[in-house]
């Protein structure tokens, strides 16, 4: 904790500490309605020495006699806190629960499910210390979380090639390929291989898809956070009209060269045997996503209504039908027609 981290501590009486009384310490220390604050001026695996923020002359010191210890020995403790410490507006907020608590608390439930939602960690830290800290402290915690759990993100990339090892000797049949690069923000590494793109596919998947449908769908989904990237994904459809995955790849963004890339590896050799990377008709023909136009309806027109009313009529079997929903449509709203 930085050196102007502050806390509450409880003080409605005075408090009688010997020395060699056990200070247990826990994730929030215990405060009371009189928001007395105090400065952490040491806080390690061997040492706590808390004083009040005031200057009153409050302070509290502990050690630990060894690293298995639960908590800290008082070894010197003065106070009560005197009158003039007590601050008179309370906040809801606490400024030392911090983002590190916090991840420390959540550290369980991420593990669990590391798609929790930063609403469910708000909700959690209202419950449990009766604070509301800020969405962005929440979020914080749960990515410090996640590193503790999973590794940061350098290591995350780091473990990918022991990871696709593991792949290629538990599913038989499985396909990895990889992408490297050696010019990083023009500067040439003779001696090193950079991370450009990977792409793999299951071998049971690669098995799976002479029972498919001959169809084969294509997208890419944006990754966030440190390295950005996109996932692409190849699905097709099995006899039951599931969704049916074939392979994916990680990349440094939707582009002409990444997406030419994965269909070359994937196998549509064709896509890179004819001018402009093959995307021209006949080999290739250019439609509108219909869940994509659909978004964006409900992005712009914010309206459910009006997206329902567009995939009905993007799904019509017959001219006539679907010219007299695009009429429907343009009726109730001139916008979403545009």
């Amino acid at each position: 904790m930085d050196d102007e981290d502050e806390n509450g501590v409880e003080d409605d009486e005075p408090v009688q500490m010997e020395v060699g009384d056990p200070l247990v310490r826990t994730p929030i220390p215990w405060f009371n309605e009189r928001n007395q604050f105090y400065t952490t001026v040491t806080l390690n695996d061997s040492v706590l020495h808390l004083r009040c923020k005031k200057k009153c002359g409050w302070m509290i010191r502990g050690t630990k006699s060894s690293e298995h210890s639960r908590g800290f020995t008082i070894v010197t403790y003065k106070g009560p806190h005197r009158e003039t410490c007590v601050t008179e507006v309370l906040s809801t907020d606490h400024p030392h629960l911090d983002s590190s608590i916090i991840a420390e608390y959540v550290k369980s439930f991420v593990r669990k499910d590391p798609s929790l939602k930063v609403e469910f960690i708000l909700e959690l830290i209202s419950k449990q210390f009766h604070f509301d800290v800020p969405y962005r402290r929440a979020w914080y915690a749960k990515e410090k979380a996640i590193a503790e759990i999973f590794g940061d993100w350098e290591s995350s990339y780091g473990r990918l090639p022991h990871f696709m090892q593991a792949l290629l000797r538990s599913n038989p049949g499985t396909c990895v390929v990889w992408k490297h690069k050696a010019l990083v923000d023009g500067v040439y590494y003779s001696n090193m291989e950079v991370f450009e793109r990977v792409f793999w596919a299951f071998g049971p998947c690669i098995d799976g898809f002479k029972h498919c449908m001959h169809v084969i769908y294509i997208d890419g989904t944006h990754m966030y956070e440190k390295y950005k990237g996109t996932l692409l994904v190849a699905t097709s459809v099995d006899v039951s009209f599931q969704v049916f995955p074939l392979a994916f790849a990680v990349v440094e963004g939707e582009n002409t060269s990444s997406w030419s890339w994965f269909l070359v590896v994937f196998g549509i050799v064709s896509c890179n045997e004819c001018p402009n990377v093959g995307f021209i008709q006949p080999r290739a023909y250019h439609r509108f996503c219909v869940r994509h136009i659909a978004s964006n309806l409900k992005t712009h027109v914010r309206s459910n209504d009006m997206r329902d009313m567009f995939k009905a009529a993007a799904y019509q079997r017959q001219e006539r039908k679907l010219q007299a929903d695009l009429c429907f449509i343009g009726e109730a709203c001139t916008k979403a027609m545009e």
